[in-house]
């Protein structure tokens, strides 16, 4: 049952149609807070019983210059370009998105899992799964990420870079 309706305006049509339906309340959206509303940086999804609002995504990794590589080893360009490409992959996927891949295709993708470790492996068994058993690849990962809990590759000297941005 709808109780309110609120919108930007409203044509003489719609209220002639709304007009029969009580108890109705419109409210109409001043231009003001029209504006307010998309430039908020909130995005707004329609869910079972109600709406979800929720502060939108806005990536930090957005060039070269933007990465900082704090590993002993220094990474090279392609795991560079990987990782920033896998990671405009991961942050449009679901929760703890893990993506594997280079720097134009992906290899692998976990995501929505109940953990970003059961994540993790999904992605690595795709991309195993028609590259082979060594990943060398880069791996995207948008969420908070503790702690490094496997290697990507049985080799030490195994090329690899894993992006990850704590999003709170």
């Amino acid at each position: 049952n709808i109780e309110v309706v609120y919108a930007p305006d409203f044509t003489s049509e719609a209220l002639e149609v709304l007009a029969s339906r009580k108890p109705l309340r419109l409210v109409k959206m001043g231009a003001a807070l029209e504006t307010k509303a998309s430039d908020s940086g909130l995005e707004f999804k329609r869910v079972a019983g109600g709406i979800l609002v929720q502060k939108r995504f806005d990536s930090k990794i957005i060039s070269l210059e933007s990465i900082d590589v704090v590993s002993e080893r220094k990474a090279t360009q392609e795991e560079i370009e990987a990782a920033i490409f896998n990671w405009n992959i991961a942050c449009f996927t679901r929760s703890n998105a893990i993506v594997i891949g280079q720097e134009d295709k992906v290899h692998g993708i976990g995501s929505g899992q109940r953990s970003r470790i059961d994540a993790a492996e999904t992605a690595i068994r795709y991309s195993r799964r028609g590259y082979g058993p060594e990943v060398r690849e880069g791996v995207a990962i948008p969420c908070f990420f503790k702690s490094p809990f496997w290697r990507l590759s049985p080799s030490d000297s195994a090329g690899h870079l894993m992006l990850n941005q704590d999003t709170d």
